[in-house]
């Protein structure tokens, strides 16, 4: 048997020895990014809304809801992106308006 034909018919394939696919591998790391920007975000919230109810808190909750005025939102912005080592304008949040789309802003500019 050619010796590059018997190295090839032992690489693993996607499917074969649990090795998993790129696009899985991909998915699990975005997964896994976002709960990390979430945990993040919400971290940020309590610290500086410290007296704020967060048992609530959902994807659709806005950050004035929660009790933040314009200062408050640019602390929360700034601190969470600090801490995710972002470098962004602060102009990149003027359309979300709620806890998900703020993530999803600082989930897009980590990657």
């Amino acid at each position: 048997m050619d010796r590059n034909r018997a190295a090839a018919s032992f690489v693993p394939t996607p499917g074969t020895f649990n090795v998993p696919s790129p696009n899985t591998i991909t998915y699990q790391k975005d997964a896994r990014d976002m709960n990390e920007t979430t945990a993040v975000l919400r971290r940020t919230i309590e610290s500086v809304l410290y007296d704020a109810d967060l048992s609530g808190l959902a994807a659709d909750t806005s950050l004035k809801d929660l009790g933040a005025n314009s200062i408050d939102r640019i602390d929360i912005l700034i601190q969470a992106m600090n801490e995710l080592s972002i470098t962004c304008d602060l102009m990149e949040f003027k359309d979300a308006r709620s806890f998900g789309e703020i993530a999803h802003v600082l989930h897009a500019k980590r990657a």
